[in-house]
């Protein structure tokens, strides 16, 4: 079973009402739905007779012979299965509007991907909580299958990009967004899906601790400044706050602006084990630190955000 998209199919029908439409032979110049698919595939259709229209996601029933209307896209009946009246219809496989403009979907619970998505965008709100967008089977999905996933909202709650079963996306049987309005392009290659592009990689901001970037990698740095106070003591210490927490002790360090003391002051520097939300840093002399004294140093972390 996958989703299918061959050329030059059509057929007759004389199906009437909303039964699923029983073919009756290919039109001149086109082949029939069972030289081209496999039972259970599913195809988009388009219905015409006279004024009245359906168009469509059907799935082929090769034991039946008939193409089942599935899922109805739009109609002549208020965009619901057409009662067609008796006379010979034609029956024809084809991309729809929606596949060559596609549309957007909007979510904001747990969703799994239907073939009616193929090249949507879905925006996942995930401010209320983390969510989880599940892919159809690859083969179901078949090749060629195109899907957006988009993070909508500023939260920072996850949307986590799940393949059926242990299909995996790139790799992983995960993808995961994080960042404020991120998003990925996916394709399926019937077993397995690739990412094709991935937007908002990284988020930068600032705060009275110092600035930050985050990478859609899982790496973040921070960086600012931080002024060393006291006097008559060997040492002297000082505790950044990050302008952003990390998931794990980053590295940090940090370097004097100012030059090196007078005389026979010669200063060391080293910094303390950190932690996920600050890093506790010490200088020393050689000889004690004068009174007042007062000096600024940069300062700088590395290390894991998720």
């Amino acid at each position: 079973m996958a989703l299918r998209f061959p050329d030059m199919v059509a057929e007759t029908s004389v199906t009437t009402g909303t039964n699923d439409m029983e073919l009756a032979g290919a039109v001149a110049g086109f082949r029939a739905f069972s030289d081209v698919l496999a039972n259970g595939d599913t195809v988009p259709y388009a219905i015409s007779y006279g004024d009245e229209f359906e168009t469509g996601l059907g799935t082929w029933n090769a034991s039946t012979g008939r193409l089942e209307r599935t899922a109805v896209y739009q109609s002549s009946n208020n965009d619901n299965k057409v009662s067609f009246s008796a006379g010979t219809k034609k029956v024809i496989v084809g991309p729809l509007g929606r596949h060559i403009n596609p549309g957007l979907a909007s979510k904001s619970a747990d969703y799994t991907v239907v073939a009616a998505d193929f090249g949507a965008v879905i925006a996942v709100d995930a401010s209320g909580a983390a969510r989880t967008i599940t892919l159809p089977a690859a083969a179901a999905a078949g090749t060629g299958f195109k899907v957006v996933i988009k993070k909508a909202d500023t939260s920072t709650n996850t949307v986590t990009i799940d393949g059926d079963g242990s299909e995996t996306i790139d790799g992983a049987t995960t993808k995961v967004l994080r960042l404020p309005y991120q998003s990925a392009a996916l394709i399926c290659d019937g077993t397995k899906w690739h990412v094709m592009a991935a937007a908002a990689e990284f988020e930068r901001g600032s705060n009275a601790n110092g600035a930050y970037v985050r990478y859609a990698s899982g790496i973040q740095e921070c960086w600012g400044s931080l002024t060393f106070t006291g006097g008559d003591a060997v040492t002297v210490s000082a505790t950044w706050t990050y302008p952003a927490a990390f998931s794990s002790a980053p590295f940090s360090t940090f370097r004097s602006t100012s030059s090196p003391a007078a005389g026979t002051r010669e200063r060391s520097y080293w910094g303390n084990t950190p932690g996920l939300a600050t890093s506790a840093f010490s200088m020393s002399m050689n000889t004690n630190f004068p009174s007042g004294f007062s000096e600024t140093a940069t300062v700088f972390a590395k290390g894991a955000w998720f």
